[in-house]
């Protein structure tokens, strides 16, 4: 009887053992610094791969890993990238297009251009062992056409010229309307920058003063002088 207790009390001190190396295990595995470095270099790669700097050549034929196709393509990145898939050699995801330039619009208005780039496919390949959705760059660099909206678009800005003065209507005359000339803004339609408008409008008053200049006028008394004076044109007497 006795030693069928100690057998029983043996047994049970050795599962008892396996439970709590199980639950140090466990612990382990959660608070594994080598687990939070993982978690970190992804999320240093995500962040460089915002930054310009971390932006790699294309290559002909070159697989592109997550980094690159984030750099390169943003948020088109296919779900399926870089992810397990089943059917070796098969397109595992749809194939997108990787700019290499800027499309070339030459104003505000342009509504066609062209870029340069080259299209990306995603197969289904053994990654070390595993089945992967893979992207490979195509070997030609292609112009595409690139196509945009601009209808409606600002294409010129509205402004007002400096004003100016109207042109007196004489020799004497001391004021004249100042002027103003504005435009609205232009606009783009079908391509073209255009309905652009142009009001004048008086703004105030231009002053002179024109007493004592010579003007046109016929004097018939001795010594008078043809001269403004008081935004008119008068014969003055002039010196003896």
């Amino acid at each position: 009887m006795r030693k069928r207790l100690h057998g029983r009390s043996l047994r049970l001190m050795f599962l008892g053992g396996l439970l709590l190396a199980a639950v140090v295990s466990c612990e382990q595995g959660v608070n594994d610094p080598e687990g939070r470095a993982t978690e970190q270099t992804e999320v240093d790669s995500a962040e460089l791969a915002q930054s310009p700097a971390a932006a790699a050549a294309i290559r002909p034929g070159e697989r592109l890993n997550r980094q690159q196709l984030v750099q390169l393509l943003g948020d088109r990145v296919p779900a399926a990238a870089n992810e397990a898939c089943t059917a070796l050699g098969q397109v595992c995801a749809a194939q997108s297009f990787a700019p290499k330039t800027s499309c070339n619009y030459t104003d505000t208005c342009d509504t066609d251009a062209t870029q340069t780039g080259v299209f990306v496919d995603f197969l289904c390949e053994a990654v070390n062992g595993n089945a992967t959705c893979t992207a490979i760059a195509q070997q030609n660099t292609v112009t595409v056409s690139c196509n945009r909206v601009t209808n409606g678009l600002t294409c010129v800005n509205a402004r007002c010229d400096a004003p100016f003065c109207l042109a007196y209507s004489g020799t004497c005359t001391e004021q004249t309307t100042q002027m103003q000339n504005c435009f609205s803004a232009a606009v783009c339609s079908s391509g073209v920058c255009g309905g652009q408008t142009m009001t004048q409008s008086a703004v105030g008053t231009c002053q002179r003063d024109t007493d004592g200049d010579r003007c046109t006028k016929s004097c018939s008394g001795k010594n008078a002088i043809p001269q403004c004076s008081s935004g008119a044109c008068q014969c003055l007497s002039g010196q003896p």
